[in-house]
């Protein structure tokens, strides 16, 4: 692909792609958090140094399986964007 045609899809992406989390997907990233946030708390009580998932780096991983539904120029993001 040259340069100039992928200029203007990126461009395109970002002016007409605004994809956003299914409920499937949604409950998938939730479960991950809860999970993580878990089993670190266990282990904090066993003395592990295990550090839980933050809602900073869980906003991240959204945003990142947002963008990647962006290049596919899609409206929602699924599980395969995850």
């Amino acid at each position: 692909m040259d340069v100039h045609k992928l200029q203007r899809y990126i461009a395109y992406a970002k002016q007409k792609s605004h994809p956003r989390l299914d409920e499937k997907s949604a409950e998938i990233v939730k479960g991950f958090y809860v999970e993580d946030r878990l089993r670190s708390t266990k282990e904090n009580k066993n003395k592990s140094s295990r550090i839980p998932i933050t809602i900073r780096q869980l906003e991240a991983i959204i945003r990142l399986s947002e963008a990647r539904a962006k290049v596919e120029l899609s409206e929602t993001v699924t599980q395969k964007h995850l």
